[in-house]
């Protein structure tokens, strides 16, 4: 009798270790075949580009309601990593914002990684290989981060750049009443623009990735152009 109940315990703890086993090979082969399946999934990739105010967002919208794209935005994804306590992702995003810095200058490999991680879910969820990814790269270092992790994962169908006058832009954004567009701040964003962006655009134009758009119009105009380069992905 005694060595029935000691031999119970026993065995209850060799059931909890083959439970443990299986669960960690189940994880794991699951693991296997989502690396397997991005690797052998490439996505196709549009970039919208122009300086702020030029109607990235509305445009960007406008072609995800009638071409069914998915729309990607950097920034709001990695705000949206800090909404998660269990992200991996978050937590290096907290520590470097801890030390002073901003969302805007995290490291580049940081900011293609959410990206990438956007892309595979909404990859498994939706089944889309389709991207539209707005204000991306904003400058050499993403350009230079993103061939490192994508380039052999993506297709860079086109680079759509909405040119505007800096007048119009500014107007744009004042008119918006957002607290953070006071003049002063508007103006510091179109020197990084001009300093920091300008230059992979004439890295784009060189490649013939370019599809200008004159966004000096309505909303409307500048969607009925776009739309013809789409209508041909």
């Amino acid at each position: 009798m005694n060595n029935a109940r000691n031999s119970l315990p026993l065995t209850l703890l060799a059931f909890a270790a083959s439970s443990v086993l299986a669960a960690s090979l189940i994880y794991r082969h699951v693991k296997d075949e989502q690396r397997t399946k991005e690797a052998n999934t490439r996505y196709q990739v549009v970039f919208i580009l122009g300086g702020p105010g030029s109607g990235k967002s509305t445009l960007s919208e406008r072609l995800v309601r009638d071409f069914k794209w998915c729309h990607l935005v950097a920034v709001d994804l990695l705000r949206a990593e800090l909404d998660k306590s269990d992200s991996e992702i978050g937590s290096v995003i907290n520590s470097k914002l801890a030390g002073g810095k901003l969302l805007k200058s995290l490291p580049s490999e940081l900011t293609v990684r959410v990206l990438r991680k956007a892309m595979r879910l909404e990859h498994e969820r939706s089944g889309t290989t389709k991207f539209i990814i707005e204000a991306f790269p904003r400058n050499n270092s993403h350009v230079v981060a993103w061939g490192q992790a994508m380039d052999d994962k993506t297709d860079l169908k086109h680079v759509i750049l909405l040119t505007c006058p800096e007048d119009t832009m500014t107007d744009r954004l004042l008119k918006r009443g957002r607290s953070g567009d006071s003049l002063d701040i508007i103006k510091k964003k179109m020197g990084l623009y001009r300093e920091s962006t300008m230059p992979i655009i004439e890295m784009y134009w060189k490649q013939g990735k370019i599809r200008n758009v004159d966004a000096d119009r309505t909303a409307d105009e500048v969607f009925t152009d776009t739309s013809k380069i789409f209508q041909d992905l």
